[in-house]
């Protein structure tokens, strides 16, 4: 069985993650995942419909999902920027 700390979440820095975007064709999707952490699946799927901007949400319907349950991600300042 693996150490725990194999299964630590790993994040970007801001500087990689401005690069990632840079030489994408797919930013939006990248920085979809790197500020809110919507799957890539669930991204592919959502409309801008579920993008509520004023209440800085976006819905992950459970249709979307890899688990049967709606989620509500929140939209932070860097993913607005």
């Amino acid at each position: 069985m693996a150490a725990e700390a194999d299964f630590r979440i790993q994040t970007y820095s801001w500087q990689k993650l401005k690069l990632l975007v840079a030489y994408r064709s797919d930013s939006l999707v990248v920085v979809l995942r790197g500020f809110a952490g919507p799957r890539t699946a669930e991204i592919a799927r959502l409309d801008w419909g579920e993008m509520n901007l004023d209440g800085k949400l976006i819905e992950v319907k459970a249709k979307m999902a890899k688990t049967p349950a709606r989620r509500l991600v929140p939209i932070v300042p860097n993913l607005v920027a």
